[in-house]
């Protein structure tokens, strides 16, 4: 699952053209290749048009947006950043969350919630593993199954240890999203989160 955020009307001071291509029709892999690189030169020209993250790099994105925005955003702008159903904010409130992110960039805040942020996800404990339920061995039927033919078969979801890495800890934090989120930001005419 990823997280696609559209301006709504994004600044193109050039009035650079979106490439577009009829897929519809077959399409050869030459002209394929032309389409992307056209579109992400459209894209590095017309940097509040499109801003794409997948699940993991979005919430701790959007969860930082949140904490250091509550000022700008409504809870239920807030809320609704946590999914991808269609939710726009504002021209105003783009422009407000851009500026934030400049100054606290420019105070090293972001960094430093990097760095804050990283020694959190690490120090959070080992999980039971979910598919052997912390034992170490799958009692499942395709668990039953493997070790019929391999009586040393465990968990292959744990290796056999019944603990995994937090959950949480998947979902990584990069000062350079951030920053490039507000450039997209600054640049979008307010956002659509899709």
């Amino acid at each position: 699952m990823g997280f696609d955020v559209y301006g709504l009307e994004p600044t193109n001071p050039h009035n650079v053209e979106r490439p577009m291509m009829d897929w519809s029709k077959e399409v050869t892999e030459g002209e394929r290749d032309r389409f992307f690189e056209d579109l992400n030169a459209f894209e590095e020209a017309v940097p509040g048009h499109y801003f794409r993250n997948n699940v993991w790099y979005w919430r701790p994105l959007w969860e930082f947006i949140s904490g250091t925005c509550e000022s700008i955003l409504s809870k239920n702008d807030i809320e609704a950043g946590y999914s991808n159903g269609g939710y726009c904010i504002s021209k105003t409130k783009s422009k407000k969350i851009a500026a934030r992110i400049r100054a606290l960039h420019k105070k090293g805040l972001i960094a430093k919630y990097k760095d804050s942020y990283e020694i959190f996800i690490e120090e959070l404990p080992d999980e039971d593993c979910g598919l052997c339920d912390g034992t170490g061995l799958r009692m499942d039927k395709l668990g039953i199954e493997k070790r019929e033919k391999d009586p040393n078969f465990t968990c292959n979801a744990c290796d056999g240890k019944g603990k995994n890495k937090h959950f949480a800890r998947r979902y990584p934090f990069y000062e350079e999203n951030v920053l490039e989120f507000g450039k997209f930001c600054e640049e979008s005419g307010g956002f659509q989160i899709c």
